[in-house]
């Protein structure tokens, strides 16, 4: 198979959108979208009646979270903090080259300023491989399906966090289960015991290989570090983060080990729920990490306190 490598310039005409004021967009509403140097909602900032670009463009942000990578295909304006590519060769497919780019570009930021910023002149001078264009069309329709499932999980998890906010609600609890229903409030010490792992390393990890999870302070792939022999805990648990990604709640079920970086609840009371708490706590435990320290941290001294509200076990 035959890769050809170009530098953006050979390949595209780059450009930059104008300057276009918040103000701008509220004196000139319509249905042609804004794209800036942000990244959240696509990067849309507002629309307005007017469209500079029209077509198959691939763009990114210039300063701020510099170096994204959008593809678009549309009507369209871009801010002076997005740059803009139109694709001028018949050999390269724009969505593949969205693709590429958005794993590349990122290596081209200069972090080293006190606005993050990726240039025309420097996305110029960045090298891509390409297949052939039918190769490239393949690629991208199978990483399109992909987007797509991404794009659905995070809708999920919206609608997930929303519902799960509105059913742990007392109110909105009251409204379904009746006006009457009491609930009592206890502290995390009042109902579980309370403790943290063991020093786990990834040396002592590596050498006693097995099949039982060791959970520590990450949040990818739901904490786990790694797998060993031993097994510190069997049963159905609470962990939480201690430091860094601190705060972050996980309901177990299993046997597993926790490093020194991950806190470890046991039910003591049988009017409560595991699970229902672990759901509280998702919401609870992030409101009391220390984030003044130079690493974020929530202490068991700080869960021991933390107070919680609790319907009857049957509800």
């Amino acid at each position: 198979m035959e890769i050809k490598t170009y530098k953006i310039k050979d390949i595209c005409e780059i450009s930059r959108g104008k300057a276009i004021t918040k103000e701008y967009i509220r004196a000139n509403p319509g249905e042609y979208p804004v794209y800036s140097g942000s990244t959240l909602n696509d990067g849309e900032i507002g629309r307005i009646d007017e469209c500079e670009f029209d077509g198959e463009y691939v763009t990114w942000t210039i300063d701020g979270y510099a170096g994204i990578v959008f593809y678009r295909n549309e009507r369209f304006n871009a801010s002076q903090h997005c740059g803009v590519l139109k694709v001028k060769s018949n050999e390269i497919c724009p969505k593949f080259l969205a693709y590429a780019l958005g794993m590349e570009a990122p290596k081209h930021v200069n972090n080293a300023c006190v606005i993050p910023n990726l240039t025309l002149k420097k996305m110029r001078e960045i090298e891509l491989d390409f297949p052939s264009k039918k190769i490239q069309e393949k690629i991208a329709t199978i990483l399109d399906t992909f987007t797509e499932l991404s794009a659905e999980l995070r809708e999920r998890k919206k609608q997930y966090a929303f519902y799960r906010d509105y059913l742990l609600n007392q109110e909105n609890i009251r409204k379904i289960y009746g006006a009457n229903i009491p609930f009592e409030t206890f502290q995390v010490k009042d109902i579980c015991e309370i403790r943290r792992g063991r020093a786990i390393t990834k040396a002592y990890i590596r050498n006693n290989p097995g099949e039982n999870p060791v959970y520590s302070a990450a949040t990818t792939n739901d904490g786990e570090l790694g797998r060993i022999k031993d097994c510190d805990f069997d049963g159905e648990y609470i962990t939480w983060t201690t430091n860094d990604y601190a705060g972050v709640v996980f309901y177990r079920n299993g046997k597993f080990n926790a490093s020194q970086d991950c806190g470890v609840l046991k039910f003591k009371n049988k009017k409560i729920c595991t699970k229902f708490l672990s759901f509280l706590l998702k919401i609870e435990a992030p409101k009391f990490v220390h984030n003044l320290a130079s690493r974020p941290k929530l202490s068991q001294k700080v869960m021991a306190e933390i107070e919680l509200s609790f319907p009857p076990l049957e509800i």
